[in-house]
């Protein structure tokens, strides 16, 4: 049998980023074991991992069944996103400061009211780009998290 990693991938630290084996044979049951290039491993033909630094993390999969082994790796690129977010009145403008694209599903907008909104998964900015959200009027930002919870930025309120 052979296995696949998966394509390369850019992600942003602190979020989620999710591996499947691709396997050729449907009729074998092999053991996997993922090793994320940073020092942690997991078990599985699927699984989640979250970086916490910036880097170029090789991602090897090894399946075995029986004696028989098959390896495949894949490269996932981390970045630490440099965004400048801007509210105006009703307004709340996020741009992506950064050459690379970024995606900002699973961040968390927290507000001064206890409100939050999680931007939908997939919401990609390119580089140089910038989204704009409309917010209820008088409503400020006091954060914005990571999708693990780390806040990215604090706000100061007036």
């Amino acid at each position: 049998f052979k296995i696949g990693a998966g394509r390369d991938r850019m992600v942003s630290i602190y979020t989620p980023i999710d591996f499947q084996v691709q396997i050729s044979k449907s009729d074998v049951s092999p053991k996997f074991l993922w090793n994320f290039g940073d020092f942690t491993t997991a078990q599985g033909k699927k699984t989640k991992h979250i970086y916490e630094y910036e880097g170029v993390y090789e991602v090897v999969i090894e399946g075995r069944n029986k004696d028989i082994h098959s390896i495949s790796r894949t490269q996932v690129v981390v970045v630490r996103p440099r965004l400048v977010i801007e509210q105006a009145s009703s307004t709340l403008s996020i741009l992506n400061n950064s050459k690379n694209e970024i995606n900002l599903g699973g961040f968390i907008l927290r507000f001064d009211t206890g409100d939050s909104y999680q931007i939908p998964q997939n919401t990609i900015v390119a580089g140089g780009a910038q989204i704009h959200k409309v917010i209820t009027q008088g409503l400020h930002i006091l954060e914005l998290v990571y999708p693990n919870g780390e806040i990215y930025q604090r706000f100061d309120t007036i």
